[in-house]
């Protein structure tokens, strides 16, 4: 199975966005943990970079998103 994560499921869980954090976690924790082939944009890590790193900084953020891209791929333009 294939599955697009949005830009907002990624921050959520980055953020503990309420009241999405619970629900996106599961998302991405499915995707993780099941072998589910995980597709983002391109754009997303991007936006996800911009928003994070003000309150975390670049390298904790970058460390996110090294992370995300160890079990998601990049989806094709």
């Amino acid at each position: 199975m294939r599955m697009f994560l949005d830009t907002n499921i990624l921050l959520d869980v980055a953020q503990g966005r309420e009241p999405f954090f619970e629900t996106s976690s599961k998302v991405v924790s499915h995707c993780h943990r099941d072998g589910v082939q995980a597709l983002i944009s391109w754009h997303s890590m991007a936006t996800i970079f911009y928003i994070v790193s003000k309150s975390w900084g670049a390298e904790r953020s970058k460390t996110y998103l090294t992370d995300i891209l160890s079990w998601a791929n990049l989806a094709p333009t």
